[in-house]
């Protein structure tokens, strides 16, 4: 992956629009951001830096665990419980559970179109 991705990936993964927010968030300067893209290499200190931001931003979101146990689904304060014993695939979906919180807003948004489009097909 080349720098000019990098940094693309880390302002989605940030929710970020412009490289202008991504330096700000950063608190790294935009002509910085620019040598990095232009020698498309981002330092190693950098890398640090940015890979403990991602993972602040990630602790912030909303907490995902599986249940087996109760009946129900449900979001509490703001953290999702789901009841997989009304599955089948019960392993397949505990792993894509575990991964969805590393997963981009992007992509996040197509997997939501994408059930939505499943769950119209099942009421036909």
């Amino acid at each position: 992956m080349n720098a000019r991705d990098f940094l693309n990936a880390v302002k989605q993964e940030l929710n970020l629009d412009t490289d202008e927010e991504l330096s700000k968030c950063l608190g790294a300067s935009k002509p910085s951001l620019d040598k990095w893209i232009q020698r498309n290499r981002v330092p190693d200190k950098w890398k640090l830096i940015i890979k403990e931001q991602v993972e602040r931003g990630s602790k912030n979101r909303n907490q995902i665990s599986v249940v087996g146990d109760n009946n129900h689904s449900s979001i509490i304060n703001g953290d999702i419980h789901i009841n997989i014993s009304q599955f089948d695939h019960k392993e397949d979906i505990e792993e894509i559970i575990r991964l969805l919180p590393y997963a981009p807003s992007k992509f996040l948004e197509q997997l939501k179109i994408r059930l939505k489009t499943f769950e119209e097909l099942s009421d036909l």
